[in-house]
């Protein structure tokens, strides 16, 4: 019953597909002067409303843009699925993106529901998504029991992710603020005031690379505060220090079990991929 719990809550933190309304003016064309170590979803040049313009990005980041990071028009706080089943140009091949909406569209609307209309159209692409078992983390209440810190009520006012959140009213408090600062060079202070447990799992995952289900059964709101150190097993942070480096700190597993009352443990479990059933180049102009 925990297992399908936990593959009820990627559910909710990746939206289903949907399609939206196209750019009114949309140019596609292959990058030029861009370094492999770029990032796959592209450079953005424009914050502008209604304008759209991304450069040296992959089809697979583009598609991980649209599908996970901005699906449903809003930022996503999940692990992106892997995507699959695609020719190898959707990994190495870059294009620039210079799109205009007829209205002044949210960069997340863009980025979303409107870039998955323009993939659809410009690519052809058709996909679908799949979910299957893969080694996963699971986040149990230690031995002698979880020490949380409760949320105070006032201090600010939580945000339901995979929601898009309502304006606040007169004389309420600002909305909550993840924070992820280096205290050192190999080390790293993360924050979340106001969030469940089934959050916090969400973003351990993007930290640790791999999925991370909530089997603590704890119920409610915390805030939570956690340093560790950057190793091989937090891919989603890089660090200055060699890992062997005595000094670095303690591993995340370790900041989660003293400073949370909490464990991870390895398991198998519900993962999320994005299975590309159809692509093709897009003709450019």
């Amino acid at each position: 019953m925990r297992i399908l719990a936990a593959a009820l809550a990627i559910t909710i933190l990746n939206p289903p597909l949907i399609r939206a309304q196209s750019f009114e003016v949309a140019s596609i064309k292959h990058s030029t002067n861009c370094n492999p170590s770029d990032n796959i979803y592209g450079t953005p040049l424009s914050r502008s409303p209604g304008t759209l313009t991304l450069n040296c990005a992959t089809v697979a980041g583009l598609i991980l843009g649209a599908y996970s990071r901005y699906a449903g028009g809003h930022l996503n706080f999940s692990l992106a699925p892997p995507v699959q089943g695609g020719p190898s140009w959707t990994d190495s091949e870059r294009y620039t993106i210079n799109a205009k909406s007829a209205g002044q569209e949210s960069q997340a609307i863009m980025n979303g529901p409107m870039l998955q209309a323009l993939l659809g159209d410009r690519f052809e692409l058709k996909l679908h998504r799949e979910t299957r078992q893969i080694p996963v983390l699971a986040l149990t209440a230690g031995k002698s029991g979880a020490r949380l810190k409760p949320f105070q009520e006032g201090s600010c006012t939580p945000v339901e992710y995979g929601q898009v959140p309502q304006p606040l009213s007169p004389g309420q408090p600002p909305f909550c603020q993840n924070r992820i600062r280096n205290t050192t060079a190999n080390q790293r202070s993360m924050h979340m005031p106001g969030v469940t447990v089934t959050t916090f799992c969400g973003m351990l995952s993007v930290v640790l690379g791999r999925p991370v289900i909530d089997e603590t059964g704890i119920k409610g709101r915390f805030d939570f505060d956690v340093e560790f150190a950057v190793d091989q097993s937090t891919p989603g942070f890089t660090s200055d220090t060699p890992p062997a480096d005595p000094t670095a700190g303690v591993s995340i597993f370790t900041a989660v079990q003293e400073q949370l009352g909490l464990k991870l443990q390895s398991t198998k479990g519900p993962g999320e991929f994005l299975i590309i059933d159809h692509v093709e180049r897009p003709s450019e102009n």
